[in-house]
Parts: structure tokens; sequence; C-alpha cells
């Protein structure tokens, strides 16, 4: 609950997104996977758990989450609408039906309380289970 009230009482801030949006940078954050960048998490995830993904970019990791944890939901926020629709594009090809896709800013959350088991934001990962 304190992270939530703490969020909320910040006004959503410009941030620069400090790779860019360059093909060589989104390349890469596309061929990221769960096994490469996020295994290390894997062990606190449950089945069925709802997950929140605050900068999910192209969704490669959120898409293998959200694998993890079915038949549980995953939610991926990204500022970039271009990145949103390259996450939501890939969850349809990959058949993934247990996550969406949405253009937010973890500044200016507005879900439902308490809706979510954790959060994560890579590289930093938060357990947020307090807050539920």
């Amino acid at each position: 609950m304190i992270l939530v009230q703490i969020l909320q009482g910040v006004k959503a801030m410009p941030e620069k997104y400090t790779p860019g949006y360059s093909s060589n940078a989104t390349n890469f954050m596309a061929n990221r996977s769960v096994d490469t960048h996020a295994a290390f998490f894997t062990p606190y995830l449950r089945l069925g758990m709802k997950l929140l993904d605050c900068g999910c970019g192209p969704g490669a990791i959120a898409l293998g989450l959200a694998k993890v944890i079915a038949p549980g939901t995953l939610t991926g926020i990204d500022t970039e609408a271009s990145q949103i629709r390259i996450a939501a594009e890939s969850a349809f090809t990959q058949g993934v039906s247990n996550a969406n896709f949405l253009e937010g800013n973890i500044y200016a959350l507005h879900f439902n309380e308490p809706c979510f088991a954790t959060m994560e934001s890579a590289p930093r990962w938060i357990s947020c289970s307090s807050l539920v």
C-alpha cells in the first residue's frame, strides 16, 4: 500500500528512455527471455498469480513470465505506444492469451487495487506482495 501511495503522490513525469528506440536497442530488447534475463525471478512466481510488468517494452520477458504464471494474468505497461503494439502482436503470434499490454506510466497507474500479487520492472524486480 505504501508504494502505491508514494507512486500516486508523484506527478507523471516525462522521462528519457536511455537506450532509445533504435533498431539495435529494440532488437536487443525483443531478443531477451525469461531464461536469459529473469531466471532468478521465476522461483517467486506462482501459477494463477497476477503480475504487473512496468516498462515491458516489446514484451519479450513479459510473455515468458505470462507463460510461467498461467492461468494467471500478466499486465504489461510501457510509456511508448510502439512497444505496446509490438508486445500485443507478439502475444497474438505466440498464442499467449493471459497477457495484455497497455500504454501507461508507473507514476500514474489506473488499476483498482489490490489487483497484483507482484510487480516487476527490469532490471529492478520488486515484490509487492505486501501491497495486496
